[in-house]
C-alpha cells in the first residue's frame, strides 16, 4: 500500500510543475493562491505544520531543477549541438585503445582513474566533468547517478522533517531517528559522525568494486523511511549476469538489506541483530517490500577514524587520493567487509570467486601504474 506521504508528495510535484520561470503578475497571483491551498491541505493531511510543508515544497522545486538539468544533459549527449551546461570539476577523458580513463592533476599530469572511482567520487566531494571521449552509456550513467544522489538527499530531508513532526512517530520514539536524518542532510559526508562516514565507506567500497570488477550486484541507497523504519542502510540488488556497467533492475532479482554497525562487541552486535530481526519480521508481515532479509555488517570504528584522517591529510597535501577513504582500508579489512556484506546474498564459493577477481584486477592495476 502506498504511503500517505508519497500521495501528498505527488501533489507537491504537480504544484512544482505549474511554476514557470516567466509568469505575468496575474499568473503569479493565481499560482500563489494555489500554492497556499496545496500546502495547507498537505499540512492537514500529514498532520504537520504549514511551515514544514513550505520546506517540503521548496525541496520539491529543487528536485524539479535537478531533473530538468539531467534531461538537458542526456539530450546534449545525443545532440552535441545543444549548448553545453557549464560544469565544475576535473575533466575525465577516455583512451578507447587501452580502455583507460584519465584525469589531469597538477604536479602529476595525466593519471588513470577507474570507472568505480569516477562513480563514487562525488560522495566524497570530488567533482568530474565528462569529456566527449567518454563512452555514451558511461556518460549517461554518470549523470543519472549524480542526479539520483542529489534527489535522494532532498527526498530524505522531505521525509525526515515530515515524519519527525508526526505524533505517531513521537509516540513510537521514532522521531529522534528522523530528526537525525534531517540534521545531516546537506552536510558533506566527510564532516558527519564517524558512524555515518563508516556506512558510506562500506557502500562506496562495494559500488567501486562492482563497477571496476564487473560484479553481479548493485548497491541501492535506502531512503529515510527504509533507514528509520526498516533498519536498512543500503540494499544489495542482485543481477542475473555479470554485465559490466549495466545496472538495470528486474523484479525477479533478490534484494538483501544491509544494516551497518561500528560496534564489534558481542553485546552490541547482538542488540543490533535483535533490532534487525524485529524489522525483518515487520517486513514479512506488512509485505510490499522487495527486501528478502536484512543482515548486520560490522567494521571497527578505530579503523574508520584512522583512514579518514589519512585521507584528509592526503587531500590537504595535494596527494589527491582518488575515490574515498575506503580505498585506504587494508586489503584484509576490505575482504572482511566484502564478504560480510555478501555472505547471505551469494554462496561462499561465488563470493570467493568474486574476491579472487577483485584481487586479480587490483594486482593488474598496480602493475600498470
Amino acid at each position: 500500500m502506498e504511503r500517505g506521504f508519497e500521495q501528498h508528495l505527488r501533489a507537491m510535484n504537480e504544484l512544482a510543475k505549474e511554476r514557470e520561470l516567466e509568469m505575468t503578475p496575474e499568473d503569479m497571483s493565481a499560482f500563489e493562491e494555489l500554492r497556499t491551498e496545496v500546502i495547507a491541505e498537505t499540512a492537514v493531511g500529514t498532520k504537520t505544520s504549514p511551515e514544514t510543508q513550505e520546506t517540503v515544497y521548496d525541496l520539491q522545486e529543487e528536485k524539479k531543477a535537478v531533473m530538468d538539468r539531467l534531461r538537458y544533459q542526456l539530450a546534449h549527449i545525443d545532440d552535441p549541438s545543444l549548448e553545453e551546461i557549464e560544469e565544475l570539476g576535473r575533466t575525465v577523458t577516455y583512451d578507447a585503445e587501452t580502455g583507460t580513463y584519465y584525469i589531469f592533476t597538477k604536479g602529476r599530469g595525466q593519471i588513470p582513474i577507474t570507472l568505480g572511482e569516477i562513480m563514487t567520487g562525488g560522495v566524497w566531494g570530488q567533482q568530474y566533468r565528462m569529456s566527449e571521449s567518454i563512452p555514451r552509456p558511461v556518460r549517461k550513467r554518470f549523470y543519472v547517478n549524480q542526479a539520483r544522489e542529489e534527489l535522494m538527499d532532498r527526498l530524505d530531508k522531505q521525509i525526515a522533517i515530515t515524519e519527525a513532526e508526526r505524533s505517531y512517530n513521537k509516540n513510537k520514539k521514532k522521531h529522534t531517528g528522523y530528526e537525525g536524518v534531517a540534521k545531516r542532510t546537506g552536510i558533506p559526508i566527510i564532516e558527519q559522525p564517524p558512524g555515518i562516514i563508516a556506512e558510506h565507506m562500506v557502500s562506496s567500497l562495494m559500488i567501486r568494486l562492482a563497477y571496476d570488477c564487473s560484479l553481479p550486484f548493485v548497491i541501492v541507497r535506502a531512503d529515510a523511511h527504509t533507514d528509520v523504519d526498516g533498519k536498512i542502510d543500503f540494499i544489495v540488488h542482485v543481477r542475473d549476469k555479470d554485465q559490466g556497467v549495466s545496472v538495470d533492475a528486474s523484479e525477479t532479482h533478490k534484494d538483501v538489506g544491509i544494516q551497518f554497525t561500528t560496534r564489534t562487541d558481542t553485546k552490541g552486535i547482538k542488540n543490533k541483530k535483535e533490532q534487525v530481526a524485529e524489522a525483518t519480521e515487520k517486513l514479512s508481515v506488512e509485505g510490499g517490500a522487495n527486501v528478502e532479509r536484512i543482515v548486520v555488517v560490522s567494521i571497527p570504528i578505530d579503523e574508520v577514524k584512522t583512514k579518514v584522517k589519512e585521507w584528509q591529510t592526503n587531500q590537504k597535501e595535494n596527494k589527491y587520493a582518488l575515490g574515498g577513504p575506503d580505498k585506504l582500508l587494508a586489503s584484509d579489512v576490505q575482504e572482511k567487509i566484502f564478504k560480510g556484506v555478501l555472505h547471505e546474498v551469494f554462496s561462499h564459493e561465488r563470493i570467493d570467486t568474486m574476491w579472487a577477481r577483485v584481487n586479480n584486477d587490483v594486482l593488474q592495476e598496480q602493475l600498470a601504474a
